[in-house]
């Protein structure tokens, strides 16, 4: 079995046991819902991180092979990914509530760390039980560890910007001593030092607050002082003109458009629901020209262009604010279209009859287009299904304005290599939202070994 083999087998038995879970799957719901809290993130964090170190504990092999050292750095590392994700969405949501908009940080990955523990892994003076125990414990520590770093980093980054953050240590029921006597809530600076150990199977939470109230610079030149409550109470009086809507009346309005693109009677759309509101599409977007002009980067006929655009925008119009994704195919030389709107699979699709005969009857002529309400890259699924199904090539409107080419150069692509590519380049993208000259190479970087085994991905980004 080779390191990207066992990876993946690890990965895919992750997600698994991830899905079976009714917890994880509830918590996930309220995360992605953006009604989640950081006690939830941690909740979930930590029983994810508990999967991971079981998975690895299973199916450590003989020490010496080179690949639990490996494939546990690189579970590692794609939880380190995942983290991130999870964070930002409940960082995301807390801020919209508060009417805070910076950026979340993401903290380095503990490289040393990871590598000492990984590389333990491999011992042979120790038998086979004493390297499943630290797959189990110190891979599951480490992955902890994440959430607690993500803590840190962004409560002291925001305590630097001049908002009011206090961290917070819960200690779970019956918890032993050590912990009950760092738990406490803390000005970030004023943290106790072992505030953010943990020890093995710890399962305190470490959570932080941001008050939305800036903190007013002294003149003395020696940092911020908390604003008095007067002062505070003084500025929560005044009552100022809104110069932009509020998070409240943009849904309002965002409800009103649907209304009118959808053709909905007032008892319709009565009924319709925005489950999640990260998925929201913004209107004056889709009907910008330059979003419009977009498409016209995919190197097609007018006629063809236009339907491709009209039918994206009709598919995002119609998906805004759900989980759901429709599929359409389009006839490259006759600019004939079939479309499946009516599949209710969260981030699933599938084509009609009709679709498939289509297909069937003229390879390599059809494009596929399909909404990504989470706005990541295509999936290994989607690129397989390009390359199994002969599809001219295929696209990805994002909700969040993004839109990907992909097309298959040579079918005898590695998946399990393209998928890891995929990853990265979905992380970067997720990661980024600047135009730097390193992010731009990286990401050239990671487009260019793609292309080299088989798949091109065209990335046009919105912004």
């Amino acid at each position: 079995m080779t390191e990207q083999e066992f990876y993946q087998k690890l990965l895919a038995e992750l997600d698994k046991s991830a899905e079976n879970d009714k917890q994880l799957s509830a918590l996930l719901d309220k995360i992605q819902s953006g009604q989640a809290d950081f006690s939830d993130s941690s909740a979930y964090w930590q029983k994810l991180s508990g999967l991971i170190g079981s998975v690895l504990s299973r199916n450590v092999i003989e020490a010496g092979s080179g690949l639990n050292e490996e494939v546990s750095y690189l579970m590692l590392k794609s939880g380190h990914m995942r983290a991130f994700q999870i964070m930002s969405m409940v960082q995301k949501a807390l801020d919209e509530r508060q009417n805070i908009h910076i950026n979340a940080v993401n903290p380095a990955f503990p490289e040393e760390r990871a590598r000492k523990a990984s590389h333990s892994l491999e011992d042979k003076t120790v038998s086979q039980e004493v390297v499943q125990r630290r797959a189990e414990n110190a891979i599951a520590n480490i992955a902890v560890s994440f959430h607690d770093d993500y803590i840190k980093e962004n409560a002291s980054f925001r305590q630097k910007a001049g908002l009011t953050c206090h961290v917070n240590r819960i200690g779970a029921s019956k918890c032993c001593a050590w912990c009950a006597e760092v738990a406490g809530r803390y000005e970030v600076s004023r943290a106790p030092a072992d505030f953010w150990r943990r020890h093995d199977h710890c399962s305190c939470q470490i959570i932080y607050e941001t008050s939305k109230f800036r903190q007013r610079l002294s003149g003395t030149g020696r940092g911020w002082q908390v604003d008095s409550e007067v002062h505070r109470r003084q500025a929560q009086a005044i009552q100022y003109k809104p110069a932009r809507f509020t998070r409240e009346q943009a849904q309002a309005l965002e409800q009103q458009n649907l209304r009118q693109y959808r053709g909905l009677t007032e008892a319709e759309n009565s009924k319709l629901k925005t489950d999640t509101p990260q998925t929201i599409v913004n209107n004056s977007m889709l009907y910008s020209p330059e979003y419009r002009n977009l498409f016209d980067k995919l190197g097609e006929s007018t006629k063809i262009t236009r339907k491709i655009f009209q039918n994206s925008r009709k598919a995002l119009l119609h998906r805004t604010g759900t989980e759901f994704e429709d599929l359409i195919f389009i006839n490259s030389d006759t600019g004939e279209v079939y479309s499946r709107t009516d599949y209710n699979v969260k981030r699933q699709v599938m084509p009609s009859k009709k679709m498939k005969q289509m297909v069937l009857a003229s390879p390599n002529i059809v494009i596929s287009i399909h909404n990504h309400p989470g706005s990541a890259v295509p999936s290994l699924s989607d690129i397989n299904s390009c390359r199994d199904r002969k599809y001219k090539y295929g696209i990805i409107a994002c909700h969040n304005g993004n839109l990907f080419k992909y097309t298959i150069l040579d079918s005898s692509y590695p998946e399990s290599y393209s998928d890891m590519l995929l990853d990265k380049i979905n992380y970067l993208l997720y990661n980024n939202d600047d135009s730097t000259d390193k992010t731009t190479n990286e990401l050239n970087q990671y487009l260019g070994e793609l292309e080299k085994i088989g798949i091109s991905l065209e990335v046009f980004k919105w912004k």
